[in-house]
């Protein structure tokens, strides 16, 4: 059932690479998650001082399912490349790619996972090629070594570069499947839109879709409804999905951090549990930091950088003050290596 209902909301979920990050006035995503009946899914982002994408965590059920990172960068500070490694240890790692042209506007998208096949004796390589008018977006999939493309999903755009309509053909203009509109959008910047210069192969609107028809077969569109923090950005989506014989609640939330006064530069390198204990561990100028609900603490038990919620945006600034860590963690004892020690009573 998951998968079937999750077609819908990445429907709506669409990934902009031609975004005004600037729209949130400083403000960053740093977490998403989504809760549908069926489970849970969340994306953490972790950025750099200058507010460059320096490290992306998803993870599916609180559980880690694949990592971001080793983002590279051209002169223009645009992403050329990333690696996205998985968890399980046996999916091999994709790099992902994007060529952009001499306005530094996308043109291509590609990915492997190991060396560049050949089939037919010709190369082979997936991906996208983009095709940008005043008024609509063209995605041509298929093989970029070979310039050979299958399929293509056309994407309207209005005044505001929101899509009002969605079109999936194949090369000689066959439709694929219905064409999917969106006829109303908000006024507050799209979350997926304040992630510095964090990029991938989709495409995003600018704001926040309301309403969208024409998804075909027995799913009926979703009610959308949006609630927002004092900062006018995005808090809470909740999609309903009200069919026939039940409803369908998926509830996505939204929180934000600061990056003109984040200075944390910590990079996760992964969660370790004990009985139903959770820690994070980071790794910052090469010392462990471990996460607590007020900041992030050493092994020593400093506080480093302290942690503030404001209208649902976390907020980290550096920290003076220093406390034990058993007392933060609360019977959890961690030693100076962090690993857990003791439990106490």
């Amino acid at each position: 059932m998951m998968k079937k209902y999750l077609v819908s909301l990445s429907a709506i979920c669409l990934f902009h690479f031609m975004a005004n990050a600037q729209a949130g006035n400083g403000y960053l995503l740093s977490k998403e998650k989504t809760q549908t009946p069926d489970g849970s899914m969340e994306w953490h982002y972790f950025y750099k001082a200058n507010g460059k994408i320096d490290k992306v965590i998803y993870l599916q059920d609180g559980k880690n399912f694949y990592t971001e990172d080793h983002f590279v960068t051209d002169l223009n500070g645009q992403v050329s490349s990333f690696e996205r490694k998985f968890a399980n240890g046996k999916t091999p790692t994709e790099l992902h790619e994007f060529v952009y042209d001499k306005n530094g506007v996308l043109s291509h998208y590609k990915y492997s996972n190991g060396p560049l096949k050949m089939i037919h004796g010709q190369p082979f390589q997936s991906g996208n090629m983009y095709y940008f008018t005043q008024d609509s977006i063209t995605v041509y999939k298929g093989n970029v070594a070979g310039a050979e493309y299958y399929s293509k999903d056309i994407y309207v755009l209005n005044k505001q570069g929101n899509i009002t309509l969605k079109r999936t053909l194949n090369m000689d203009n066959s439709e694929i499947g219905n064409t999917i509109y969106y006829t109303d959008y908000d006024n507050h910047p799209n979350p997926h839109t304040l992630r510095g210069n964090y990029v991938n192969e989709k495409i995003e609107p600018v704001n926040n879709v309301l309403k969208q028809s024409g998804l075909g077969g027995d799913l009926k569109p979703g009610i959308i409804a949006y609630a927002y923090n004092t900062n006018h950005l995005p808090s809470q989506l909740t999609v309903t999905y009200d069919n026939v014989k039940y409803k369908i609640v998926h509830t996505t939330t939204y929180t934000y951090t600061n990056k003109t006064t984040d200075a944390m530069e910590a990079i996760f390198i992964k969660a370790k549990t004990v009985g139903a204990k959770s820690i994070q561990a980071y790794s910052y100028k090469n010392e462990k930091l471990y996460e607590c609900n007020n900041g992030f603490y050493n092994a020593d038990g400093k506080l480093i950088f302290k942690r503030s919620i404001k209208n649902n945006i976390s907020i980290y600034e550096p920290a003076i003050e220093s406390k034990e860590l058993k007392k933060v963690l609360g019977h959890w004892v961690l030693n100076r290596n962090g690993a857990f020690v003791a439990l106490r009573n």
